[in-house]
């Protein structure tokens, strides 16, 4: 016996179990299992890596909206830096519009110490400009003949300090901004003095912002022009902004836009609105953007490549390693069935490998022994199911038995309870005899009860299916709880229903009369419904109650016995608790599934669905 060669007998090679074509190796399901444990946590790693980025992204583009707001305090800080030293001087005397010779000595000092002023200028509160450096002091002209003459109009229609447009270059006359304020007097605006400004000035206070070559800030007008931008200002200023920059203008004061720059380059830019009707944008290459994203994705595919392949060899090796013993163990275990000593197994650095040899090697010793017991056992078994057949055959006898005897006292108590009320005529004495009246009819119900339940556990109740029209059951059974939802001012409404089933017509009616006589018993305003809804093959008859409702937690429950929901003091008016478990134990009886719905506070909906008749009913 112990030269039999190493090796899987052949019955056992050729079944499903041992050859099925999706049964995999050792090795295949430790991969597998190291992939499935480290694939998550790459895949998180990677998510992690592709949120810390869109972060960095996400805190760069609040970086821009950050500058662009920057930029639009520093504009307004220059703008209103022009209109406090204009208003400087006017206060001064420096600028009166009756001395010619001072407002041009003035103005020429203030040139001097500004360089990127053009010009100043100085209007009536009509509007007519008098004096302007540019072109020397002459007859009043409207201000529409003059460049900066709509920002002359605005000051004198809102009496507050105005900014013009970009105004291009005329002939010798340079790119220039007019900015115009308002003198009031007397409450009303006598003139304007303003100067003319050339935008390069904001071009160079763009340009200090120090950003990168590649990045880029700009100023755009109420227009939509570009008045400056850093770099290549010479270039851009004076053009219309992208569509996509005036898009976004128009749609919010500040926020993000993304487009093409008017040197073809794809850029996301932050923008703001100045307080005198600028938008100061500031804009880095999408590029720039996008670079960190696709770095850290190809970063993240090529480690966490590499981690895989090494974590797929590395299973491999050790798969090898638990295959060789395993194998073993299964030759040996397939030999118990023949008698076959256990051939060597060989030593596994896996405890419980070594652990199974151990036990494989119990099990051969005592699987004789076990064969022994189990036969015992089922003898034992087989006796006890013979006794338990025996005593349910006599708990149905008994049942049959009793089923008329316990009634039969009932039934002369009731015949001497009607004798007896003819002879009393004290008003307490019928009182009494009315509460012993109540008391038969409650011991009676449970004894009934109690029988049915007991009944259908004994299985001596055999179903007896026929062909019956729904219809009339229906109306019979609505019929005897009528005068109980009359004395409660219920509505009873039943919806037409023409179909005929396959059921016992008693069991079935049994099961209809105790869910209306619950709905009547728990329904206090309202009333009831009897509904029938047909399914594939089959007839739902589902009976609505305006009720209490049952609490989601309780729906199982109801259906156990003496279950009485919203009945502490057990009023045996509102029933025993056993018609919910008849029901249910009566639809299992017939094969027909029971279910139930309820909404707390609006009522309940009981329904039975019950098989349709392949024919119709005679």
């Amino acid at each position: 016996m112990m030269d039999r060669p190493y090796s899987l007998p052949a019955v056992y090679a050729a079944t499903p179990a041992a050859g099925s074509r999706r049964a995999r190796p050792v090795r295949w399901h430790l991969v597998a299992l190291v992939l499935a444990a480290l694939l998550p946590a790459l895949l998180l790693s990677g998510v992690l890596t592709v949120r810390h980025t869109l972060a960095q992204r996400a805190a760069l583009e609040d970086g821009l909206r950050d500058t662009a707001n920057a930029l639009a305090l520093a504009i307004d800080a220059d703008l209103g830096g022009i209109v406090h030293t204009l208003e400087g001087a006017v206060v001064a005397g420096g600028l009166p519009g009756d001395d010619p010779v001072r407002f041009l000595t003035t103005a020429a000092a203030l040139k001097d110490g500004h360089p990127y002023w053009h010009a100043l200028f100085l209007a009536d509160g009509y509007g007519h400009v008098t004096i302007d450096t540019a072109s020397g002091v002459g007859a009043p002209r409207k201000a529409t003949a003059l460049p900066y003459g709509t920002a002359i109009r605005q000051a004198i229609a809102t009496g507050k300090p105005a900014v013009s447009s970009y105004l291009p270059a005329a002939g010798e006359r340079p790119a220039l901004v007019a900015v115009a304020v308002p003198l009031p007097r007397r409450g009303l605006v006598d003139g304007v003095v303003g100067v003319a400004v050339r935008p390069e000035r904001w071009s160079r206070l763009l340009a200090e912002r120090g950003a990168p070559a590649d990045w880029l800030g700009v100023a755009v007008d109420q227009d939509g022009t570009l008045v400056a931008r850093a770099p290549d200002a010479a270039h851009y200023a004076g053009r219309t902004a992208p569509d996509w920059l005036t898009a976004a203008l128009r749609t919010a004061p500040e926020g993000l836009a993304s487009g093409r720059s008017l040197q073809g380059h794809d850029v996301t830019l932050g923008y703001a609105r100045s307080a005198f009707g600028w938008s100061l944008g500031f804009a880095a290459p999408q590029e720039t953007l996008d670079a960190p994203l696709a770095r850290a994705l190809a970063e993240a595919l090529l480690l966490n490549g590499a981690l895989v392949v090494l974590a797929a060899l590395a299973a491999l090796h050790i798969g090898r390693r638990i295959a060789v013993p395993v194998r073993a163990l299964t030759v040996a275990a397939a030999g118990l069935e023949r008698d076959w000593p256990l051939p060597p197994i060989p030593p596994s650095s896996v405890r419980e490998i070594n652990d199974l040899g151990a036990a494989l090697s119990w099990a051969a010793h005592h699987l004789r022994e076990g064969a022994v017991e189990r036969e015992r056992l089922l003898e034992r078994e087989a006796e006890r199911r013979r006794e338990a057949e025996q005593a349910n055959a006599a708990k149905s006898r008994f049942l049959a038995a009793a089923s008329h005897d316990l009634r039969q006292p009932f039934q002369a108590m009731r015949l001497y309870h009607f004798l007896l009320e003819q002879g009393l005529a004290d008003e307490r004495a019928r009182e009494v005899h009315r509460q012993l009246g109540t008391a038969m009819e409650s011991g009676e119900s449970l004894l009934n009860a109690l029988l049915d339940v007991s009944t259908l556990e004994s299985g001596t109740v055999q179903p007896r299916l026929a062909d019956m029209a729904v219809r009339d059951l229906i109306a019979a059974k609505l019929a005897e709880v009528q005068p109980a939802a009359a004395a409660k001012g219920l509505h009873l409404r039943s919806r037409a229903c023409d179909m005929v089933v396959r059921s016992d017509p008693l069991l079935l009616g049994r099961i209809l009369g105790n869910l209306l006589a619950n709905a009547v018993r728990y329904t206090e305003h309202g009333g009831v419904l009897v509904a029938c809804r047909r399914r594939t093959g089959a007839l739902r008859i589902e009976v609505w109650d305006t009720g209490a409702g049952i609490p989601p937690e309780q729906l199982e429950t109801v259906f156990e016995e003496f279950v009485q929901l919203g009945n502490p003091a057990r009023d045996p008016s509102r029933g025993l608790g056993l018609g919910l478990s008849v029901v249910r134990r009566t639809a299992r009886l017939l094969g027909h599934p029971l279910d139930v719905r309820s909404v707390p506070g609006r009522g309940s909906r009981f329904a039975v669905t019950v098989p349709l008749a392949t024919g119709r009913a005679p």
